[in-house]
């Protein structure tokens, strides 16, 4: 459920061969215009039989749905008469019975704890508390601060007692966890039950007297009774930080597992509850739960939104043994180790009175901490997870022209940061270390036709090696080889780096005077100075060269051979073509004959067969440039493609095919050999640098100095997060990362919070210089900021190496405003900031060592600029109040080009070009505007609306991937990021008739298909706001939903759903595009994706 527009959609799993599928099969509006929303709990309880579920979104209101054999079945609305909803649960009472655990803040701001039946049959809710569970109080001390701590129910199921006396029966009961203390409460017995039915009658009565004294006096004792605290069943004190998820392990045993925010797991075991009490084990640290499920045999699955998913294994003893817990139990909670338990268990009365025990509570209602053992928890899989993304930069790092992506990421104590860019995945399955300087290697088999390489051939700069794979056991190794056969005087050139290498097949001419190529034991062997063929003898295993090429002098600088050809390149553009003639070369192709001038140089040639049935080509490419990038192409959905090898300095790349490494791939590194494989080919390859604590939020790039600056968060001074209802202490800093690491941190004061980084290189002293901006606040708990300043640091290198230096930060200068600066952008030399209600202009001026921030001008006619960015001299602002603004910057003033002043409450903005620009608002739109001329004046006019059904977090220009489609139709224009984890990109259509025909295309599509959770695309994507919305609100426009028209790809193979598709209702609404067109646009669009 979400706003503006909560809403239930009921899902079905299935399998097939193809796998399991979710399916959507019926959507359920929760909207209602007129009421207020749920506060502190918006959320959806289902009964364990299956039979209902309730619903929370609203204020005073929940809404019932009852199931039928697993489907809906009905829901109606019934009245809440606790309205600041805190929790909500199913309390374990018999079947065909309901009862609803609530926990609430009542008039007087006390937390309470009642229950109310719920009568199916009757469709409503009990008008009087359930007498199931006698309501109490929750103290204070308990839950300190209930509207900032989430709080959660969780139900017990009654226990027997192990001896048998009736007694002493657990009845069940409800956990209230998430405060100081982890608290159960017991359901009343049958007897009890009856006894608070009397007395509220009685109380009732007394209520209704004629005599004003004893009504006055009943309604005195009723308020007495809702405000007392009822005896807890038992009772352990929480060690960490709120509760974020918590899961049974087995209805049929008490036990709990319990994550905190900041991702510490713990087991609460509520057995034999009434005699031992509630007892707390500290299992490990794992990321920031979101939701706990548990599998099955120790099996835990963890759902994290603040770091990646996690598939956990508890182990019964400790998989690893720490001196210390990486976090401490804070020294006020007292804790007893396995041991003292174990006989304070046992022994009972006795065991009780010895010295050892005494830190062992006597009486069962306190529950007990154990003393933390180690990590219990081991990580079985791991799901990378790279939301929330809350900062986006793009950036080329390695100069290879692909950009990549780096995102402020996580929360709690998975902060990260994550480079994200395409490229094929590389699987590592072996390497060889200490082979440093390859630049070429070439793969040996004994004879041409054999499927299996015996030796491998590599080239530096200056020498030739051989090495022999052994790889017939479970290892694999290469060996050096050095015999005198093959490395002899009549053996292969090995004091010299080798051109080309390879098997050939020997070619010769039967009676018919066909070609024939047949099997051989024949391989050639370029260098600069000599072409040779040779034959391997398998028994002696050695060379014995058996034909060479004069080459009268030249130099060759690049070469290639096939099956039967060898292909040279000489200095001054030559290029000669060599066929092989059973043991001989014969000259076939000369591009000098008869040329007196040299062409340009050669820089690399391939002869590889187009056809692969074949063992000779009839083109030669050749190349005049050079690059270190290394790429496969690969043919996918009709059209060449391109991806990067995700790996660094690779020099050299050949193919490797033994009986260990079959179909594999060889690559040669400055330092080593990889051998791997290739996977997924359009793969998104994702890098995490984890931060822990330090949460990152704001992010930019110097490219001068290679590094990021990034402004961080954490949750506390020293060392560990705090326990709840303690004192949250947060400190704030600005880091530089390069390649190796953090590099240099500026930390700001206690007191104050970095809200903005951005970083330009202003002339400083008559030369240019990169400089760090930072906008800081003073948090002083004021509604709004009132003190703040924007600094300007400069980082210069300390090491005398460009290689190996460090960075160090100082201040150069900075400026105080009266308020938060929430974003900076630059115009040249100009920074713009975003200060509270204003934007503001400043210039850097230095004389000398002194230097100082000048304000150029200020424009304040906003509510709260939270978003600024700049295009040219334009200024593109977004008001979280308000709506969206254009300013013009000249000559340091400031000019109001336009507003738009409707309710738009923009979070992020950004230019699509000099007088467009496009924004993100709360309700989950996204919305453009263009700079037009009406009525003489500028305006602002919203040329684009469109429900994207996700928090758009930031905007950037431009794309991931590099634009590989033919089409100059289709311009990737921005790429937002969201925060649920999702990248997306904006690609503008800028042939107007290919928009049109798309435009068309969708609303066929609609027609047809439905969109998702059932409910119609267009219904789907229609702007949303916090009142809802009615059929008289228009449709999405200016947007199509890319995602949705390539649906259209995967129904070629149904004809009558692309006839349906192309056809339309009626012959106005028939495409005149044909369904060739469609799909080239289509796939010309997934190239950006």
């Amino acid at each position: 459920m979400f706003q503006p527009h909560p809403e239930l959609i009921f899902l079905s799993y299935s399998e097939d061969l193809s796998g399991g599928q979710l399916t959507a099969n019926k959507q359920l509006s929760l909207y209602e215009r007129t009421a207020s929303e749920a506060v502190y709990f918006t959320d959806i309880v289902v009964h364990p039989s299956g039979k209902a579920a309730v619903v929370s979104c609203y204020k005073g209101k929940l809404r019932v749905i009852k199931f039928k054999a697993g489907n809906h079945e009905e829901d109606f609305d019934v009245v809440l008469r606790e309205l600041n909803l805190l929790g909500l649960e199913f309390l374990p009472v018999p079947d065909l019975e309901y009862a609803l655990a609530i926990l609430h803040i009542d008039y007087q701001g006390r937390v309470q704890l009642l229950a109310r039946d719920c009568i199916l049959e009757d469709l409503e809710l009990s008008s009087s508390p359930s007498t199931t569970l006698t309501p109490t109080t929750i103290l204070q001390k308990e839950v300190p601060y209930p509207e900032d701590i989430p709080l959660k129910l969780l139900p017990v199921h009654p226990q027997p007692s192990d001896d048998g006396d009736a007694e002493e029966d657990f009845l069940g009961g409800i956990l209230v966890i998430g405060g100081r203390s982890i608290l159960m409460f017991e359901l009343a017995s049958v007897e009890s039950r009856g006894k608070q039915r009397s007395k509220k009658k009685r109380l009732e009565a007394k209520k209704k007297s004629t005599d004003a004294g004893e009504a006055a006096r009943a309604r005195e004792k009723e308020k007495e009774r809702e405000g007392r605290a009822r005896k807890v069943q038992g009772s352990v004190q929480w060690p960490w930080s709120e509760v974020t998820a918590v899961c049974a392990v087995d209805p049929s045993i008490p036990r709990f597992i319990l994550g905190d925010s900041f991702g510490q797991l713990s087991l609460l075991s509520a057995e034999d509850v009434k005699k031992k009490g509630l007892l707390l084990l500290t299992l490990g640290e794992a990321s920031p739960a979101s939701s706990l499920t548990y599998l099955t045999s120790q099996t835990l699955y963890l759902g994290s939104h603040l770091g990646n998913s996690q598939l956990l294994q508890i182990s019964q003893t400790p998989v690893s043994s720490l001196p210390s817990p990486a976090r401490p139990i804070p020294s006020e909670i007292q804790t007893v180790t396995p041991r003292k338990l174990s006989q304070a268990l046992q022994g009972k009365g006795k065991a009780r009175e010895r010295d050892d025990l005494d830190d062992v509570p006597a009486k069962s209602t306190k529950g007990m901490v154990l003393e933390p053992q180690g990590s219990f928890i081991s990580v079985l899989e791991e799901y990378t997870n790279i939301a929330p993304i809350v900062d986006a930069i793009p950036v080329d790092i390695d100069g290879s022209g692909e950009r990549q992506i780096v995102t402020c990421s996580g929360g709690g104590n998975k902060g990260s940061l994550h480079i994200i860019r395409n490229g094929a995945e590389f699987e590592q399955i072996g390497s060889v270390p200490g082979l440093t300087d390859v630049v070429r290697m070439w793969t040996i088999r004994d004879e041409f036709e054999d499927s299996h390489d015996a030796h491998l051939l590599v080239s530096t700069l200056e020498a030739t090696h051989i090495l022999r794979i052994d790889d017939e056991s479970d290892s694999a190794h290469l060996t050096s080889v050095n015999d005198a056969g093959l490395t002899g005087q009549s053996g292969l050139v090995v004091n010299e780096p080798t051109l080309a290498f390879g098997n050939v097949a020997r070619r010769v001419i039967g009676s018919s005077n066909k070609i024939m190529y047949q099997n051989s034991k024949f391989v050639v062997q370029v260098t600069k100075q000599s072409v040779a063929m040779y034959n391997y003898d398998t028994i002696s295993k050695t060379y014995e060269k058996v034909a060479s090429w004069d080459l009268k002098g030249s130099v060759i600088v690049a070469a290639d051979l096939n099956a039967s050809q060898v292909v040279l390149a000489m200095r001054g553009g030559r290029l000669l073509a060599l066929t092989i003639e059973d043991r001989c070369f014969k000259a076939a192709l000369d591009n000098t004959t008869g040329k007196t001038t040299q062409g340009p140089e050669i820089s690399a040639v391939s002869c590889m067969p187009i056809d692969e049935s074949k063992p000779y080509s009839i083109h030669v490419v050749v190349a005049y440039w050079d690059s270190k990038t290394v790429t496969i192409f690969f043919w996918e959905k009709k059209r060449l493609q391109n991806s990067p090898i995700m790996l660094k300095d690779v020099t050299a790349v050949t193919c490797l095919n033994s009986s260990l490494f079959r179909s594999s791939l060889l690559l040669a590194t400055p330092t080593s050999l990889l051998i791997g494989r290739i996977g997924d080919l359009a793969k998104k390859n994702i890098q995490a640098i984890p931060l822990g604590l330090d949460n990152p939020f704001r992010i930019t790039y110097e490219p001068s100095l290679k590094v990021f600056g990034v402004g961080v968060v954490r949750h506390d001074i020293y060392t560990q997060p705090a326990r709840v209802g303690d004192p949250q202490c947060i400190a704030s800093s600005f880091k530089l990362l390069d390649d190796v690491g953090f590099n240099a941190t500026y930390t700001c004061e206690q007191n104050e919070r970095i809200a903005s980084v951005a970083t330009y290189t202003p002339e400083v002293n008559g030369s240019r210089a990169p400089i760090f901006c930072l906008g800081v606040h003073v948090d002083e708990d004021e509604i709004e900021p009132s003190r703040g300043k924007l600094l300007l640091l400069s980082a210069t290198h300390t090491g005398e190496s460009s290689r190996f230096f460090s960075l160090h930060m100082s201040t150069l200068a900075e400026a105080d405003v009266k308020g938060c600066v929430y974003a900076i952008s630059f115009i040249k030399d100009i920074i713009v900031a975003a200060v509270n209600s204003s934007v503001i202009v400043f210039k850097l001026q230095t004389s000398g060592d002194v230097s100082q921030v000048v304000r150029l001008g200020e424009w304040n006619h906003n509510y709260m600029v939270t978003s600024l960015v700049t295009h040219e001299n334009r200024v593109m602002i977004g008001d979280h109040l308000n709506s969206v603004s254009m300013l013009e910057v000249v000559d340091g003033k400031i000019k109001n080009l336009a507003r738009d002043y409707g309710p738009r409450w923009p979070v992020a903005v950004e230019a699509n070009g000099k007088d467009s620009m496009i924004g993100a608002n709360l309700d989950s739109n996204l919305v453009t505007f263009k700079l037009t001329n009406a009525l003489g004046r500028s305006i602002l006019e919203c040329d684009g609306n469109y429900y994207l059904a996700d928090f758009v977090t930031k905007f950037t220009r431009g794309s991931l991937t590099s634009d590989s489609t033919m089409s100059t139709s289709l311009e990737a224009s921005q790429t937002f990021f969201t925060s649920s984890g999702r990248i997306g990109v904006i690609v503008e259509v800028t042939d107007a008739t290919l928009a049109l025909n798309l435009t068309a295309l969708q609303r066929n599509l609609a027609a047809v298909l439905t969109g998702i959770g059932g409910e119609s695309h267009t219904r789907f994507r229609a702007p949303k706001n916090i009142k809802g919305r009615t059929d008289a609100d228009p449709a999405a426009y200016g947007f199509i939903d890319g995602d949705f028209l390539e649906r259209f790809l995967h129904h070629l193979g149904s004809p009558d759903v692309i006839e349906k598709v192309m056809a339309g209702h009626s012959d106005p609404e028939r495409l005149l595009i044909s369904v060739e067109e469609i799909q080239s646009v289509l796939e010309n669009i997934q190239s950006f994706h």
